[in-house]
């Protein structure tokens, strides 16, 4: 997929919030080429300005943490093989912890903030619901904080929906799982260009719980 934002200048790092549970087998080689051709894009655009670094979460894995996370990289090519290697689990999603996790990376104090979440499964039909909204405010209150972007990929959701309603930074998009397989990654990288500025924002230090849900 061709960058088509060549005029794009500042800092971003982003995290990936990838669902690799078995539900996602029928579209996970899809959305994850089509995370692929992102990168590339990103890679091979010769005007490209942004100083990129991308980070991964895959949730969830069979064993403790339930989720694996790959640190930021600036290297493209790294990052795809990466992706390409990710393997379905059999658990449930835990997708509160898993963005947890990604909160958690260690954001540049100069640029923009993003986590982008995709997963075809609710809150309500992932493990433990009960357990991963027992923090949801926590959450919310630690996305504000780290001036995170959210880019929320996910079919109907109540817990996503009221996000999207709440959280100025945060973009929804309603997907079900077939249509995550023909998603275009395109409108994310828009998005990102649009608040990736000439003037990166800056964020000073701040200070917040890690790993909220203890896992």
């Amino acid at each position: 997929m061709p960058l088509q934002q060549g005029k794009l200048k500042g800092i971003a790092d982003v995290v990936f919030v990838l669902d690799v549970s078995y539900s996602m087998k029928p579209v996970l080689d899809a959305v994850k080429k089509h995370l692929d051709d992102f990168v590339a894009g990103v890679n091979s655009a010769a005007n490209n300005r942004i100083d990129l670094r991308l980070g991964l979460v895959l949730q969830p894995t069979d064993s403790p943490p339930f989720s694996t996370t790959f640190p930021f990289t600036s290297d493209m090519d790294n990052f795809r093989r990466t992706l390409a290697s990710s393997a379905l689990s059999m658990r449930n999603e835990l997708t509160l912890p898993a963005i947890d996790k990604a909160l958690d990376f260690p954001w540049r104090e100069q640029g923009r903030r993003f986590v982008a979440v995709f997963t075809d499964e609710p809150i309500a039909d992932g493990a433990g619901p009960d357990m991963q909204m027992a923090k949801l405010e926590d959450l919310k209150r630690k996305m504000n904080t780290l001036h995170i972007h959210g880019y929320f990929v996910a079919p109907t959701c109540p817990v996503f929906d009221a996000l999207g309603k709440q959280m100025p930074r945060m973009v929804r998009v309603i997907l079900t799982q077939s249509e995550l397989q023909t998603y275009d990654f395109g409108k994310f990288l828009s998005d990102m260009g649009k608040t990736v500025s000439v003037t990166s924002e800056s964020v000073a230090p701040v200070s917040f719980r890690p790993n909220l849900y203890g896992l």
